[in-house]
């Protein structure tokens, strides 16, 4: 399993299985906002705003943050030569249950998901009766 996103900010050094998960394709930026948040950025140029999807998924004491985006089918006729690539995207990362998504924002052919550590609600004192 990959490290929480969190967590690899918090890390001096990075494994390799880390390294290769972080910079491959699609290319990806984690982005550190602040002390509890960043900003998992990845390139996604070409792809129309309503072909991405971004999920959590629980999964056991974790949870799962799955982006995907695909490109619509075109007409292929008429290219004399056709370079630029289209690739559908799938990335996923492993977030702790007590991380979240606060924002999601698509400019530019960058997708930016912002997550940040929830702040646990303080404790109550409950009454005896």
């Amino acid at each position: 399993m990959h490290p929480a996103i969190l967590d690899i900010l918090s890390q001096v050094a990075i494994s390799n299985t880390t390294r290769n998960f972080l910079y491959g394709f699609p290319y990806t930026d984690i982005v550190k906002v602040n002390e509890d948040e960043v900003a998992i950025k990845i390139a996604m140029a070409g792809i129309k705003k309503e072909n991405i999807k971004v999920k959590l998924i629980p999964r056991g004491n974790c949870q799962l943050l799955e982006i995907s985006g695909d490109f619509e089918k075109e007409d292929e006729s008429g290219y004399v030569i056709r370079n630029i690539a289209r690739r559908s995207v799938r990335r996923t990362f492993q977030l702790l249950k007590t991380e979240e998504v606060v924002k999601t924002t698509y400019i530019d052919g960058i997708l930016s998901v912002h997550v940040k550590q929830a702040i646990p609600e303080p404790p109550t004192e409950i009454p005896v009766e």
